[in-house]
């Protein structure tokens, strides 16, 4: 067994696995789980937080169980950084073991972060009560601490120092809070003993040596990650890569169905149940990609991710199988350009749509129908040229009306001021119908005979055959027909001797109808 395998297979023993914590602390870069330190044990921070006594401790660094495990772990780390001719050579189940235990020490780190923040504020802020609201990063509030201790007046003379962390409104948001508090403080003393400062003092230090640390860890899985899965690594970075892999390895991955990916990392304690939003918060979650996209769409997003992630695994343990382009990311990184398009289409704002104008008409001379059925009909029903002689007026002239049978006034337009022969009588192509019933009735009256039925109109009051059959049944001559049979009535005459005709058949069965009744 190299050397590499040696340290891999010796580096963690269950002596060294860190104690249960409740898991209070949360980050988007490290592995969520359900274990962490234990609150009763008396040797850890957690119990330094609620005491305001601390004359019996000397030395905090006996309080953090984590650090002489990071420290063994930095070690070993830097001997297989520099034996990389055997580490390369390192098994893949232990290789795939000491990532999945470097990622738990990074959340091991991060919880303890927490904690020993936790406890410089509590213990800090007899000092300055407002700089924990000012200062939200772990970190920055150590390195204030260290610059400026319990000299509260240093802040204005370390902006400079301030500078290379801080932001220019939170170092201005300092400068304010801290004159405000010089100004009490003249009024009321301050103070804390100088030995609850050296234990603050001596916090920070360790918790600046635990940044330092997760840093270096991170760069070291990163490395790794690259090195085992660079396609996988060029779509979702490093350190979930690091983070996938640690699960089942590479190997594993590549059996892993695309749908399952995002679940993979669900913190499945109770504090998240029934949060409301995305349900599968897992590694793939937290990656830059999915983050980078609206709250909206990151379920989609992590849709889109998991399927090329899954296709890059594939190819990741494929070339390390052959040894053929071991270090080759060039379809990560074409996927992940893919993977971008499709994220920015997807939270696109729809296209304004254009309005469009009417498009220019087209002069086509509109199709016309033709044949000898067609120009019947329309023979039928043209207008005469006395009904155009009716609807044209002479200027200046009075126009002569007449009565019609029904006491309506027409009046005549420029009939009878034409010459006759511009008139043309076409009566005979548009002589008004007379309908089945309307010649049903006739009948009954005796006005027609039975081979007259269902003749025109015109045909019943035409010429002396009709004069004749009035006579016979001893009935009063119309006006319209009284005169000489050898002048023609025209159209409106017509009609008029039609409603005469219809008035005079509705009073007969009216007399008929009053006689029918007076019989029963």
């Amino acid at each position: 067994m190299s050397l590499a395998s040696r340290l891999l297979a010796d580096g963690f023993s269950s002596e060294d696995e860190v104690d249960d914590d409740d898991g209070t602390g949360s980050g988007t870069d490290l592995v969520m789980r359900d274990d962490g330190y234990d609150d009763n044990d008396n040797s850890s921070f957690t119990t330094l937080m609620s005491s305001t006594n601390l004359n019996n401790v000397h030395d905090l660094r006996k309080y953090s169980k984590l650090l002489p495990k990071v420290e063994t772990l930095l070690n070993e780390m830097n001997q297989l950084q520099q034996s990389d001719s055997d580490l390369n050579m390192i098994d893949k189940e232990l290789e795939n073991d000491f990532l999945s235990k470097t990622n738990d020490t990074l959340d091991d780190l991060k919880q303890e972060i927490v904690t020993i923040h936790a406890f410089i504020k509590i213990h800090y802020k007899l000092i300055w009560p407002d700089l924990d609201g000012l200062i939200q990063n772990p970190v920055n509030f150590a390195k204030i601490i260290k610059i400026i201790k319990d000299k509260i007046e240093l802040v204005s003379e370390s902006n400079d120092e301030f500078s290379k962390f801080l932001k220019k409104d939170e170092i201005l948001g300092l400068t304010v809070s801290a004159s405000v508090l010089k100004q009490q403080q003249q009024q009321q003393q301050r103070k804390i003993p100088q030995h609850n400062m050296d234990l603050i003092l001596q916090a920070c230090d360790i918790l600046l040596e635990f940044e330092d640390a997760r840093q270096s860890i991170r760069s070291f899985v990163s490395n790794r990650a690259r090195s085992i899965a660079p396609n996988v690594t060029a779509i979702v970075g490093p350190h979930v890569t690091a983070q996938l892999i640690s699960i089942h390895g590479l190997e594993g991955l590549c059996k892993t169905p695309s749908c399952n990916l995002p679940s993979l990392g669900v913190n499945t304690s109770s504090s998240s149940k029934g949060l409301i939003g995305t349900r599968n918060k897992g590694y793939l979650y937290y990656s830059d990609l999915v983050q980078n996209v609206f709250e909206d769409y990151r379920v989609q997003a992590m849709r889109i991710i998991s399927g090329k992630v899954i296709l890059a695994a594939r190819i990741d343990f494929s070339n390390r199988e052959s040894n053929y382009n071991k270090y080759d990311d060039n379809n990560g990184l074409k996927w992940r350009d893919e993977i971008i398009k499709k994220l920015d289409k997807l939270q696109a704002p729809p296209e304004n749509s254009k309005i469009k104008p009417l498009p220019k008409p087209i002069d086509n001379k509109s199709k016309k129908r033709a044949g000898k059925r067609f120009r019947k009909q329309k023979e039928r029903l043209e207008m005469s040229d006395i009904a155009k002689a009716q609807n044209k007026m002479a200027f200046g002239n009075q126009e002569e009306t007449h009565m019609d049978a029904f006491g309506e006034e027409h009046g005549m337009g420029m009939i009878g001021k034409l010459s006759t022969r511009s008139l043309t009588n076409n009566e005979s192509l548009n002589k008004p119908q007379i309908g089945k019933a309307l010649a049903s009735k006739l009948k009954s009256f005796g006005v027609v005979n039975q081979q007259q039925q269902s003749s025109k109109l015109a045909n019943l009051l035409n010429g002396n055959d009709t004069l004749k059959a009035l006579e016979g049944q001893g009935q009063e001559q119309s006006p319209l027909l009284s005169s000489s049979s050898s002048k023609k009535p025209s159209s409106l005459d017509w009609l008029n001797a039609r409603a005469n005709l219809k008035r005079h058949a509705e009073s007969d069965i009216d007399k008929d109808k009053d006689s029918y009744k007076r019989l029963k």
